[in-house]
């Protein structure tokens, strides 16, 4: 046999020998520290476990406190009087903005405020219902006012007949001209303009306070949730800790009797 051949093969034995032995070390030294490893790690979850429990709990009262400002808002709705500033924005809100304070203030007051099942068919902004009356709402800002006529007007008179409303509202932040109104009244649509509004409905105050208070609750909603998801995951950790350390201890006692 080649002399170059049997160093190789005794080099190749002598690296196998070495490697087994090293790994024969590495796994007495890791069964030997198996075990306080899993208490180490046990511990750690243990203790976080509890500290996002703590955040948990706080986190829950705190949206327990926005919920209640929410209900209080609600039944203080008789102390949002309108103020001089009130009306003025009142008068310059447009499109969307109109929709999204007037929907919102709805809402405040009990109403269940929808979409019409296709993007403001027949001019229909929203329904909102109560007691199982359903309304439909056209928003007409003062830009929109302009274009009011007879042929929009019997649009909506269809889109009530569609969505099998009780009656319709025409909610503006100006006024219209009396032959409009005229029109309107003739077929028993109701009219809410600026001076309607500031009779009927609490000043958009309303809308700022309601729905920062709401967006409060919602962040305190999302925090608590992820935090309390921490804990979940705590407690699945310790558990599979707990299972690998009974297995450990049943091992024992198998070689033990053995």
């Amino acid at each position: 046999m080649n002399i170059d051949i049997v160093i190789a093969i005794v080099i190749f034995l002598a690296v196998g020998v070495y490697i087994l032995i090293r790994y024969i070390e590495e796994k007495k030294k890791y069964q030997k520290n198996y075990v306080p490893m899993l208490l180490s790690y046990l511990e750690k979850y243990q203790q976080e476990r509890e500290e996002f429990k703590e955040r948990a709990e706080n986190f829950k009262g705190k949206l327990k406190q926005a919920e209640e400002n929410l209900k209080k808002i609600k039944e203080n709705i008789k102390n949002y009087k309108w103020k001089k500033k009130d009306i003025e924005r009142l008068k310059q809100l447009k499109g969307t903005e109109l929709e999204t304070v007037f929907t919102g203030i709805l809402e405040i007051l009990g109403y269940k405020v929808t979409e019409p099942a296709i993007y403001k068919d027949c001019n229909i902004d929203f329904i909102i219902n109560l007691e199982n009356k359903n309304i439909c709402i056209d928003f007409v800002d003062f830009k929109k006012a302009k274009d009011l006529n007879e042929k929009v007007i019997k649009k909506l008179l269809e889109g009530k007949e569609k969505y099998s409303c009780k009656s319709i509202w025409i909610i503006t932040n100006t006024e219209l001209n009396e032959d409009i109104k005229k029109f309107l009244l003739d077929n028993d649509i109701n009219i809410l303009t600026i001076d309607e509004i500031i009779r009927f409905f609490p000043s958009i105050r309303i809308f700022d306070h309601y729905f920062d208070e709401k967006t409060v609750l919602h962040n305190y909603e999302l925090l608590y949730k992820e935090t309390y998801d921490e804990v979940i995951r705590r407690n699945e950790w310790i558990d599979e800790i707990n299972r690998k350390l009974e297995e450990v201890k049943k091992e024992k006692t198998l070689n033990q009797e053995i």
